[in-house]
């Protein structure tokens, strides 16, 4: 009875296990599609601007190591800051997401119209040709007839 119920313990923890990777590969799978999408979007690089703007920055490696007794708050509000940068990018990308599904829409609709008058253009086009070529041949068979009659009256007497 040990054995067993140590063995159905291990198969729930089996379980828990698998469903906690499928769920892990279900969430990179769509950080993934996420950050494909903001490629596209042309904002992948913005989440770390804050940081390779602090870095870079000369001034900022200054300031840090400068006390500053009358307006402490500087330093202590970049954490604050740091925050409400990452809430403000997020929505920036999102918002590029969605413009972006907006421009694919609508370069889908633009391209179905472009390609709904180029179908005219070509019907008309078509039409037209097969009607110099119905002209066409009717002009070499007057032309046809008119050479045999032409053809029949030397000929004659």
């Amino acid at each position: 009875a040990a054995a067993r119920e140590q063995y159905q313990d291990e198969m729930i923890e089996l379980e828990e296990r698998e469903e906690t990777d499928a769920h892990k590969a279900l969430l990179e799978k769509e950080a993934a599609a996420r950050e494909a999408t903001y490629v596209e979007a042309n904002v992948s690089g913005i989440s770390e601007l804050f940081e390779r703007m602090m870095r870079d920055d000369p001034e900022y490696a200054k300031l840090k190591e400068v006390p500053n007794p009358e307006h402490p708050e500087l330093m202590q509000e970049l954490p604050m800051f740091r925050e409400k940068w990452i809430v403000f990018v997020e929505e920036f990308k999102d918002a590029m997401a969605r413009q972006l599904e907006r421009k694919k829409k609508e370069h889908s609709e633009w391209k179905t119209v472009v390609d709904g008058a180029l179908g005219e253009g070509d019907e008309r086009a078509r039409v037209a040709v097969a009607a110099l070529e119905d002209d066409r041949k009717r002009a070499f068979q007057t032309y046809g007839v008119m050479v045999e009659l032409a053809e029949g009256e030397e000929i004659g007497p």
